[in-house]
């Protein structure tokens, strides 16, 4: 993967360095901390990314793997927030396609079994209308907006994280929260 270069960016904390440095001398609490730090942000945009609790839990785990495997190579002068994001973004679209040819060659898939919630559960169906929303975009735009509102990570970062131009990022981001603005009217 492309964007798998740990070796550059800046870390996002103080805190960070000293665990990525600790990691990379194979302390194992580091690595640790670091999977307890970013892991469950990283599991929601999982599970929003691919609609199923379970491979997004396992995606997870191969994103964290493939920080272990490059620890060697990290510095404390690393985006690791980003990186992992671009890790687990570019996991979740290799297993989507994976997934798709799956699909086209049994033809009696089950939908059900990729359903699933990024958002907790409410009582006024406002997060069930944002996700049926979001479903209905084309591919790129649910990812944009999650990345953007649930992570807020910026749009240069969101740009590193997807490979697309900035101007697109925003213009997907517009685009949707004009969507969600008319449906909330209705």
């Amino acid at each position: 993967m492309a964007c798998e270069n740990p070796v550059s960016s800046p870390l996002l904390s103080p805190q960070a360095d000293q665990l990525v440095v600790a990691a990379r001398s194979g302390d194992a609490a580091a690595m640790t901390s670091l999977y307890q730090e970013y892991g469950p942000s990283i599991l929601g945009f999982l599970i929003h990314e691919v609609r199923d609790k379970h491979l997004a839990e396992d995606l997870l785990h191969d994103t964290f793997l493939r920080l272990f495997q490059n620890r060697a190579r990290w510095q404390p002068n690393g985006k690791l927030k980003s990186w992992l994001f671009t890790v687990a973004h570019r996991l979740a679209l290799d297993s989507l396609r994976t997934h798709k040819r799956r699909q086209e060659l049994e033809k009696d898939f089950d939908a059900s079994s990729i359903m699933g919630s990024a958002l907790p559960p409410d009582t006024d169906g406002l997060n069930d209308l944002v996700e049926q929303t979001l479903a209905t975009l084309p591919p790129g735009y649910a990812t944009t907006f999650h990345l953007r509102v649930a992570q807020e990570f910026t749009y240069p970062e969101i740009a590193e994280i997807c490979g697309e131009p900035e101007g697109t990022l925003r213009s997907r981001v517009h685009h949707t929260l004009g969507l969600l603005r008319k449906r909330l009217e209705k």
